[in-house]
């Protein structure tokens, strides 16, 4: 009986191992080394890279949009893959109260030097769901750094025109407007991976895309069918973290 306890507790301890990673470094060890292990290509633009996260950027024709920074210095990011949010951090936390000027009344967001740390910090802190969504796996997707850059937390759209700024990668940045267009290849993969987002944290975390963008995003979801690589990573994601994206695969 001593045993069958022992084992049944075992059980419980393996099933329940697997969970969305507590902290952001931990999230991107996990995309790398567990979801991305044998697909070195970037999101945006499908240039290879390698374990150490160095883009070949004559693998895609990526040229740099701002290859010397303003400062005079090579621009480092044009070359290193950094872990993009397709859903952006400040979309899903910027109304909360740990974000904004409000985060001073709790202890965790204050650092020993009396400044408080950022918003994006101080939610993962103190929110758990914001924490949650902040580090999800389906969320978290390979882009080169000046791109993630350059796109920040500008919305998705699509752009009259196409005006390449990056050599031959198909993704539209235009400064004026403030929104970037994704190349067709990846536009359904967006929109199931923000809609699963808002569908899982939108009510706890309080916000809601606009009937506009919901429409965009269905229409891309259309046009864009699922790949067999969407199946593959959910699966490794579901592995790595105990919960997926329901619009692409349920878990098992």
């Amino acid at each position: 009986m001593k045993f069958f306890l022992f084992l049944l507790l075992l059980i419980t301890i393996v099933s329940n191992s697997a969970d969305i990673p507590s902290s952001f470094s931990k999230a991107k060890k996990l995309a790398l080394t567990k979801v991305y292990r044998d697909n070195h290509k970037s999101f945006y633009c499908g240039c290879a890279f390698n374990n150490k996260k160095q883009v070949d950027q004559a693998s895609c024709g990526y040229e740099p949009k701002t290859p010397i920074t303003s400062s005079g210095k090579e621009n480092i990011r044009d070359n290193r893959i950094e872990w993009e949010h397709v859903l952006p951090a400040s979309k899903m936390g910027s109304h909360l109260a740990c974000w904004g000027s409000e985060r001073s009344q709790f202890p965790k967001c204050v650092k020993s030097n009396g400044k408080l740390k950022s918003g994006r910090d101080c939610c993962q802190k103190v929110n758990s769901d914001f924490r949650n969504a902040h580090n999800d796996l389906v969320n978290l997707t390979p882009a080169i750094g000046e791109v993630n850059a350059d796109r920040s937390n500008l919305p998705y759209t699509e752009i009259i025109g196409e005006k390449r700024s990056y050599g031959k990668c198909d993704f539209e940045y235009d400064s004026v407007n403030k929104v970037v267009e994704p190349s067709e290849e990846v536009r359904g993969d967006i929109a199931r991976i923000q809609l699963y987002l808002e569908d899982k944290y939108g009510e706890v975390l309080g916000f809601k895309f606009s009937d506009d963008k919901k429409l965009m995003l269905e229409q891309w979801n259309d046009q864009d069918p699922i790949s067999d690589w969407e199946v593959e990573r959910n699966k490794r994601i579901c592995k790595a973290q105990g919960s997926g994206n329901n619009l692409i695969n349920e878990c098992k």
